[in-house]
């Protein structure tokens, strides 16, 4: 298992260290603008929502592991030929690197997901849920530190020589992982197992709805949270850099208690309190122009998203048949970065004529209402079609 969570640390910061240093290639190298960086955000977040359900059954099909260390082989071709010739001069090659790193991405994500699933020594869903939650919260923070480090130190091109390494090390250690032979979706069909889907699962269905809810919330503030800090609260950029703190430190601290008692994660009012405290934690950050309050919702953010995501992984990998695992954690990951995606594709338009305070208090409030909806829904579910993974002990 701890290969599968250091894999899994390095696939996520080797991600982040590609998209900035994109950005950072694009602003000071190329010159381009909003609409040069938008269109390279759009190319690496495209991917995983268009292949999310694609890659959910090949995984199913093949194995995790395989597809894990494809994924992160593909990672590595895709930024060679940028550490290795003047091709990160040019906008259409840097646009055609980020769209195969997300293609990375839409597979290896949902494959080191399901990946414990298939593990000789069985770990327990809320264990490996906890674990994965972690490695999933690390690359958060240290990813930009790490890609602005090599940006400085290293110079835009041996950045990209960095990640084939980072990635390089993340194929290795999946390769490495020792899977349980003859399990996944060929040997369940041919034993007749009945079809299985998430979205005719109310049970799977609320949950994903609920992700997809959190995420479009985490997408609009990407976009308004600085311009919050600097119209709203007129403070700097050390402000905002500040809260970014606060939101990791609430983060990384409930990460860690989770590794400590994970069997938390085993109760459905964890994966709803943690949902409805997103929603009241952003409007808390955002509904008044007080710094202090500001600081208490950000950390209060960061507290509700390090239950959230571990939470809602186990609650959808607990309520899905085994062989079916990469299938719902390939919606789960199209989910969030769809949820992502779409908001900045419009929500600055809405900004500038409602304002910025007013749209994201409304984003907040919405997903807290969402909540109470949801779980309605989800009381009322009977359960899945199949029955359960029983939990490894």
């Amino acid at each position: 298992m701890g290969q599968v969570i250091t894999a899994q640390t390095l696939s996520g910061v080797g991600g982040w260290v590609v998209l900035i240093g994109a950005q950072g290639a694009a602003a000071y190298q190329l010159g381009g603008g909003a609409v040069f960086l938008a269109v390279i955000a759009i190319a690496w977040g495209a991917p995983p929502v268009l292949l999310g359900r694609y890659a959910g059954r090949v995984i199913d099909r093949t194995g995790p592991r395989r597809v894990a260390v494809t994924a992160s082989l593909l990672a590595v071709l895709a930024a060679a030929p940028v550490a290795l010739t003047p091709a990160i001069e040019s906008p259409p090659a840097l646009t055609g690197l980020l769209f195969l790193q997300g293609c990375a991405r839409a597979f290896a994500l949902p494959a080191a997901d399901s990946l414990p699933s298939w593990l000789e020594e069985r770990p327990s869903l809320h264990s490996s849920s906890a674990w994965l939650g972690f490695a999933g919260n690390v690359p958060l923070i240290a990813g930009p530190l790490l890609a602005a480090w090599s940006i400085a130190e290293l110079g835009p091109r041996w950045t990209f020589a960095f990640v084939c390494g980072i990635f390089g090390a993340a194929a290795l250690l999946f390769g490495m992982v020792r899977e349980v032979p003859g399990k996944g979706g060929h040997a369940a069909d041919a034993e007749g197992t009945a079809p299985w889907s998430a979205v005719a699962d109310p049970a799977v269905r609320a949950i994903l709805l609920a992700a997809a809810f959190a995420w479009v919330s985490f997408g609009a503030f990407a976009v308004l949270e600085i311009l919050y800090v600097s119209d709203v609260l007129r403070r700097g950029i050390t402000t905002f850099a500040l809260l970014q703190a606060a939101f990791g430190c609430g983060l990384l601290a409930v990460s860690a208690v989770l590794l400590r008692v994970p069997v938390l994660l085993r109760h459905p009012a964890v994966l709803w309190g943690s949902f409805a405290l997103i929603g009241v934690s952003e409007v808390l950050y955002v509904v008044t122009r007080s710094v202090e309050y500001a600081f208490l919702g950000v950390t209060l953010w960061g507290i509700s998203v390090a239950f959230f995501g571990p939470a809602s992984r186990y609650q959808l990998l607990h309520n899905v048949p085994q062989e079916r695992h990469g299938s719902v954690m390939g919606l789960w990951r199209a989910v969030q970065a769809g949820g992502s995606l779409a908001p900045a594709l419009g929500i600055g338009l809405l900004a500038a004529w409602a304002g910025v305070q007013a749209v994201l208090v409304t984003v907040g409030a919405l997903t807290a209402l969402s909540c109470a909806l949801l779980l309605m829904a989800h009381a009322r579910a009977r359960g899945p079609r199949d029955a359960p993974q029983a939990e490894a002990r």
